[in-house]
C-alpha cells in the first residue's frame, strides 16, 4: 500500500550534509550523523553524457568510457563524499530508444540493491529524460531514499562540458540528503521528477519546472525548501513494473487531420495536448464524435495544455465544456510527460475508467497540484489496485449539549396550539398507514383464496381425467401406436447422420484421381494397380473438420485454395492383407457419403514440395476440411457416378463425374488396405475433379456452392474475414 506520512514528519533535507559544502535551509541542521561513509549506486544508461564522436563526426556511446571516467574523478575521492559504485548497461541506448521496459529495468535494479545503498543516480540521456523521471516516480512506491535522474548536453569529453558538475553534484545529493522521491538535476536545480520537462536542447539550463518551484538550487550553496519535500513514507518500498503502453497522444494543431480514419482499436488510454486551458476544435464533430466513441468503451482521454506553465480548466470556455461532456478528464497543470506516465501507471494498475478519474483529480507522487482539500490515499486490496478518497471533517470546537427537557407548563399559548396541531398530524398518519395495512392484508386473503380455488378446480379435472371411458382411452392410444409404426421415407433413411454413431479416427486424402482426358482414364483404368502405387496420400488431423454449411474464416489468410470433394466413410473394418481387399468388400464397408471441401494453404504446399517433405502443414490445418451430413446409399458399385459441381457467386468453377476417377472407389479402397488398417470412423476423401482454371483461390464476401448430385446433396457457405 502507497502511504505518507503527515508534512509535518518530513525530513530535513541536509542532515548529514557536508559541512565542507555550504548548503543554507530554513531551519537546516550541517550535522554529518555518521553519513559520512554513504554509499551511492549509479546507473548508467547511456545518453550523450558518455558519447564521443565517430568515424562521420556523429556521437554515439562508448562502452567503458564515462565509467573509466568516473572511477578518475578526484571530486567523488574526497574525504566525506559517498562511496560510488557504478553498474553500466550492457548495451547503451539513446535515450529517444526508451521504452517501458527500460523503466522497468531501471526500477528493477533499484529495488535489489535499495537495502545495500543509500542513494542512486541514474544517468540518462536528455530527450527522454523527464518521461523517465515522471514513470519511475509512479512505478516506485514507498520510496525512502533519494533518486536523482542526470545527464549532460556536451559529452563528458568536452572541456566545457556540464557533465562533470551534474554527475558531482547528484552523487552528492542522492549519497547524503533525505529527500524521499525521484528528482532531475540539471545545471543548477534539483526539480521533482514528475514535474521537469526538457525546454532547451541547446543549452545546458535544459530543464525546467514550469508549475513548481525546484525543490533547491545550486549557487554557492545549496538552498533547499524543505517545505515543498515529499513526506516520508510509512509503508514498505516496492515496485510497479506494469506500465501500459498503449496510449495515443494527440497534439492539436490548427486543420489537424480527420481523426475519424484512425485505427483505435488497439487504443488504451488517449493523452490530448490542447491549447491554452484546454481548448480544442470542437465544432469538428466528427473529433466529438471520436473522443464519445472512446468514452463509451471505458477509455480514458486526458487532457493536457501545450504551455509549459498554467493549468487544464475545461469548464472556463464553452469548447471544453463540451470536452468535459463525452467524458474528457482534466490533467490539471501536469507535463505531458507525467500525463503520460501517470495514465500508463494507472492503467497497468488495472483501474477503472471512473478510478482513473478521480486519481487525475489528486497528488499520487507530488505531480499535479491539487484544487481541493481531500486528502487521497492510494490502496490496493487483494491485488486489484482500488481508489480511495478521505475527506477531511471538521472538528468541532465544543462538545455538544445535551438536550434540555421543556416543561409543559411553562408553554405559551401559541406552543400549546402547535403541540395540538403536531399531534393529530401524528395520529391522522398514523391510522393512514394503518388503513394501507389492512388494505395490504385484504388483497393478501384474497388472493390465497383465489389460489385454493384454482388447486380445487385442479384437482377436479385430475378426477374428471381418472374416471374417464377406457375403451376411448384403449382407442386413442391405437392410434397413436399405428402413426409410430409408419415407416420412414425414404430421404429419411438416407440422410443418417452417423457422426452420432461412429468416432471419427483417421481422414486419408488421395490428391490427383480424376482425368483429363478419356485416354489418360483410359491408361490409367488398364494399370490399375501401378496408377495406385503412384498415388499420393496424405492425411488430416481429426481437428480440421467441421459443418460444411458454417462460414468459413480465412483468419487474415491470403493463400486458401479450395477443392470439392466425394468423401466416404468407413463403417467396417478392412484389415490390411497384401494385395488389399476384395474391391467388392470394400464398397460393402462404406457407411456413407458426403460433400467434402479441401482447403489448402498454397504458399506453404510450395514451400513443402520443394524441400520434399509432407502436405501436412499445408492441408491438415484446423477447420479445413468442412464437410457435410452422411448419406447411406445401398448397394454401392463401382459404375454409380455422381457429378461433383461447385460454383462461386453463381459462376461455374468446378464440375466433374465420379466416372472420371483414374481410381474407383472400391479399387481405391482396395489398395489402400494394401498399406493401412481402415476402421469405422475413417475418412476418405477420394480426390479433386479437374479445375478449368486451375486451383481457386478464396476471398472474403465469395459464396460457396458445392453439390454432389443425385442424392448427396448441394450446400452453401459463405466465406469471411
Amino acid at each position: 500500500m502507497d502511504s505518507t506520512e503527515n508534512p509535518s514528519n518530513r525530513p530535513s533535507p541536509t542532515d548529514g550534509i557536508l559541512p565542507s559544502l555550504i548548503v543554507s535551509h530554513p531551519g537546516g541542521s550541517f550535522a554529518k550523523d555518521g553519513r559520512e561513509n554513504s554509499k551511492v549506486l549509479m546507473i548508467y544508461t547511456g545518453g550523450t553524457v558518455g558519447m564521443q564522436p565517430g568515424p562521420d563526426g556523429s556521437l554515439r556511446p562508448v562502452p567503458g568510457f564515462l565509467t573509466e571516467k568516473i572511477s578518475k574523478l578526484e571530486e567523488l575521492k574526497r574525504p566525506g563524499m559517498p562511496d560510488c559504485t557504478v553498474i553500466e548497461w550492457e548495451e547503451l541506448i539513446d535515450s529517444s530508444d526508451v521504452t517501458p521496459e527500460h523503466w522497468a529495468k531501471m526500477a528493477k535494479c533499484i529495488e535489489e540493491n535499495y537495502y545495500d545503498y543509500d542513494g542512486f543516480v541514474i544517468v540518462h540521456g536528455t530527450d527522454t529524460m523527464a518521461y523517465t523521471a515522471a514513470a519511475l516516480s509512479f512505478m516506485m512506491a514507498n520510496l525512502a531514499k533519494t533518486v536523482v535522474l542526470t545527464g549532460s548536453i556536451l559529452p563528458f569529453g568536452e572541456p566545457h562540458s556540464d557533465a562533470r558538475r551534474n554527475i558531482i553534484v547528484s552523487t552528492l545529493i542522492a549519497g547524503v540528503c533525505n529527500i524521499p522521491e525521484v528528482c532531475v538535476f540539471f545545471n543548477t536545480s534539483l526539480l521533482r521528477g514528475c514535474r521537469s520537462v526538457k525546454v532547451d536542447s541547446g543549452s545546458i539550463a535544459a530543464f525546467e519546472s514550469p508549475n513548481f518551484p525546484p525543490l533547491a538550487t545550486l549557487g554557492v550553496g545549496i538552498h533547499f525548501n524543505d517545505h515543498l519535500l515529499m513526506p516520508a513514507p510509512k509503508g514498505r518500498f516496492h515496485v510497479h513494473t506494469n506500465m501500459e503502453n498503449s496510449i495515443l497522444v494527440v497534439r492539436m494543431v490548427p486543420g489537424f487531420a480527420d481523426l475519424e480514419t484512425l485505427k483505435d482499436s488497439a487504443v488504451k488510454g488517449v493523452v490530448l495536448s490542447l491549447y491554452g486551458t484546454g481548448n480544442a476544435p470542437a465544432k469538428q464533430q466528427n473529433f466529438i464524435n471520436w473522443l464519445q466513441r472512446f468514452h463509451e468503451r471505458g477509455i480514458a482521454v486526458v487532457a493536457a495544455s501545450q504551455c509549459l506553465k498554467g493549468h487544464v480548466e475545461l469548464n472556463a470556455y464553452a469548447v471544453g465544456a463540451r470536452l468535459l461532456s463525452v467524458g474528457v478528464i482534466s490533467a490539471g497543470d501536469m507535463t505531458v510527460e507525467a500525463t503520460v506516465t501517470k495514465l500508463s501507471y494507472l492503467l497497468g494498475r488495472g483501474l477503472s475508467l471512473k478510478q482513473i478519474s478521480r486519481a487525475f483529480e489528486m497528488s499520487l507522487r507530488g505531480e499535479v497540484t491539487e484544487s481541493n482539500g481531500n486528502e487521497d490515499v492510494f490502496r490496493g486490496f487483494a491485488g486489484v489496485a482500488q481508489l480511495i478518497m478521505v475527506k477531511r471533517r471538521k472538528v468541532p470546537t465544543k462538545e455538544p449539549e445535551e438536550p434540555k427537557e421543556e416543561d409543559p407548563s411553562q408553554w405559551s399559548r401559541g406552543q400549546r396550539k402547535r403541540r395540538v396541531r403536531k399531534e393529530a398530524l401524528i395520529r391522522k398518519k398514523q391510522f393512514a398507514a394503518e388503513q394501507v395495512r389492512a388494505k395490504h392484508m385484504k388483497e393478501a386473503e384474497a388472493k390465497d383464496k383465489r389460489n385454493v380455488l384454482a388447486n380445487l378446480q385442479a384437482l377436479r379435472g385430475s378426477l374428471k381425467l381418472d374416471l374417464q371411458d377406457d375403451n376411448a382411452k384403449d382407442r386413442k392410444h391405437k392410434k397413436l401406436r399405428k402413426l409410430a409404426a409408419k415407416p420412414k421415407s425414404r430421404a429419411a433413411q438416407h440422410k443418417q447422420n452417423l457422426r452420432e454413431v461412429l468416432q471419427y479416427k483417421s481422414i486419408l486424402c488421395v490428391a490427383k484421381n480424376f482425368a483429363n482426358s478419356k485416354e489418360e482414364l483410359k491408361t490409367h483404368r488398364s494399370k490399375l494397380t501401378e496408377s495406385m502405387e503412384k498415388a499420393i496420400i496424405f492425411s488430416k488431423s481429426f481437428t480440421s473438420l467441421v459443418p460444411i454449411e458454417q462460414p468459413i474464416s480465412l483468419q487474415q489468410r491470403t493463400d486458401v485454395y479450395y477443392e470439392t470433394e466425394l468423401a466416404l466413410l468407413i463403417a467396417k473394418t478392412l484389415p490390411c492383407s497384401v494385395g488389399g481387399c476384395d474391391p467388392q468388400d470394400s464398397l460393402a464397408a462404406v457407411g456413407g457419403l458426403a460433400v467434402a471441401l479441401d482447403l489448402t494453404l498454397k504458399d506453404v504446399q510450395n514451400s513443402c514440395k520443394a524441400v520434399g517433405g509432407s502436405w501436412e502443414k499445408a492441408k491438415g490445418f484446423d477447420r479445413s476440411s468442412p464437410i457435410s451430413d452422411w448419406v447411406k446409399i445401398d448397394g454401392l458399385r463401382d459404375d454409380m457416378k455422381w457429378t461433383i459441381t461447385t460454383t462461386i457467386d453463381g459462376q461455374l468453377v468446378q464440375q466433374q463425374s465420379t466416372g472420371d476417377m483414374l481410381v474407383p472407389i472400391g479399387h481405391l479402397l482396395s489398395q489402400l488396405t494394401n498399406s493401412f488398417t481402415l476402421l469405422p470412423g475413417d475418412i476418405i476423401l477420394t480426390g479433386t475433379p479437374v479445375l478449368p482454371k486451375g486451383p481457386g483461390r478464396l476471398a472474403p464476401g465469395m459464396q460457396l456452392e458445392m453439390s454432389i448430385e443425385p442424392s448427396i446433396g448441394t450446400f452453401t457457405t459463405k466465406i469471411t474475414e
